[in-house]
């Protein structure tokens, strides 16, 4: 049986719900996830993840990543060094991704010292 692509559109719908519902506890107000699409073309690491929410702690833990695409179907976790505001004519549609902006701030550092 042949469930295609409707089946498949639906279930992500609904598995971006419940990573957005799970990780709201640490995303800023207004953030959330983009079901199909993707920021194409700044992807500068790809790791295989248990779960989306990874996928956010790890983007959160490394300072060049500005947001991450979401590979649905093989969870894969694609991050990028820019967002959708920076390169908006790299923002395009793909059904089996999912976009989601860090929501750590750009330009904060933490632990580091100034040398003179």
């Amino acid at each position: 049986m042949d469930l295609g692509e409707p089946f498949y559109v639906i279930a992500a719908s609904v598995l971006c719900q419940i990573f957005c519902q799970a990780v709201s506890q640490r995303c800023d107000q207004g953030e959330y996830s983009i079901f199909g699409k993707m920021l194409k073309g700044h992807v500068f690491k790809k790791i295989k993840v248990p779960s989306p929410a990874e996928c956010l702690e790890g983007c959160n833990e490394d300072l060049r990543c500005q947001s991450f695409n979401y590979v649905i179907n093989q969870d894969v976790c694609e991050m990028n060094n820019r967002s959708k505001e920076a390169r908006p004519e790299d923002f395009v549609p793909d059904f089996n991704r999912y976009y989601f902006k860090s929501n750590k701030k750009t330009g904060e550092f933490t632990n580091t010292k100034r040398l003179k």
